[in-house]
């Protein structure tokens, strides 16, 4: 009859249409691909909305939690040497940024003074020296993947620590005490370098006060690209401020032991990774 002709041509007719959806790069399965992205965006957090698809939630997260520890760290050690409690003569010493190590160092050599534009050049290269020693143990570095460099890279920052540790200690070496703590900020902040591709640096924060000023201003005027950036640098300003506030009570009744804790820090990093 034609009422059963017009059932057997709609039936030869389903097939050929449910193999039409699902040909790759077809309309139907892109339209379709790109609505399950977008509801799997849906249920995810609010941060990993804000992040862009090159970066992994997991990865991101490992980044700023480490991050966020190894900026209270160097809080924590700026605080410390910043004290005068760390060393025995009771100097008073920056390990951290170090814009004002040149430019002391500049006007200690228009004085003549070479003692102090020693000790501040000592400083700058100690610092520099730590990095270079980051990226000498990890020459190819892959953003947000933990490299099998990073822990030893950590464990040499923290046989630095020991050493400026023993040298508080034992009363020699002088100030030459916190060059091993300044090598040790090196090489932290070298690997936080690599591992975030510059994003997270953990030892100073004028870049860091800048881009938060900056992507402030970006997101009053709504542009939220970089919010993500925001939160992640806020958090590291915050946990920096932080590790100081810790180190004027750690140091107060440590004293010269005081850097033995961050020693410490080191070496778990370096053994976990």
């Amino acid at each position: 009859t034609e009422k059963e002709m017009i059932e057997e041509n709609t039936s030869q007719l389903e097939p050929t249409s449910t193999h039409a959806a699902e040909v790759p790069g077809s309309p139907a399965l892109k339209g379709s691909v790109k609505f399950t992205q977008i509801m799997e965006r849906k249920k995810s957090s609010y941060f990993e909305s804000l992040l862009p698809d090159t970066y992994k939630m997991h990865e991101i997260r490992f980044a700023v939690v480490l991050g966020n520890l190894l900026s209270f760290n160097t809080g924590f050690l700026n605080g410390c040497c910043l004290s005068g409690l760390v060393s025995f003569q009771g100097t008073k010493v920056s390990v951290a940024g170090f814009t004002g190590a040149y430019t002391n160092s500049a006007l200690a050599l228009t004085r003549l003074d070479m003692p102090t534009f020693g000790f501040l050049v000592a400083m700058i290269f100690s610092m520099m020296a730590g990095s270079g020693i980051a990226g000498l143990m990890t020459p190819q570095a892959t953003a947000f993947h933990v490299q099998p460099t990073y822990g030893p890279t950590f464990l040499i920052g923290g046989i630095f620590l020991l050493i400026a540790s023993i040298m508080a200690a034992y009363e020699v070496g002088g100030n030459y005490l916190f060059c091993f703590v300044a090598a040790a900020n090196g090489t932290q902040n070298g690997v936080t370098s690599l591992f975030s591709a510059n994003l997270i640096r953990t030892t100073h924060l004028t870049g860091t006060t800048t881009d938060i000023g900056l992507f402030l201003g970006q997101l009053i005027r709504g542009n939220k690209q970089n919010l993500w950036k925001l939160c992640v640098l806020s958090s590291l300003a915050a946990t920096f401020w932080l590790g100081g506030i810790v180190a004027y009570e750690v140091a107060y009744y440590l004293t010269l032991r005081s850097l033995l804790i961050s020693m410490v820090l080191h070496f778990c990093i370096g053994i976990i990774t």
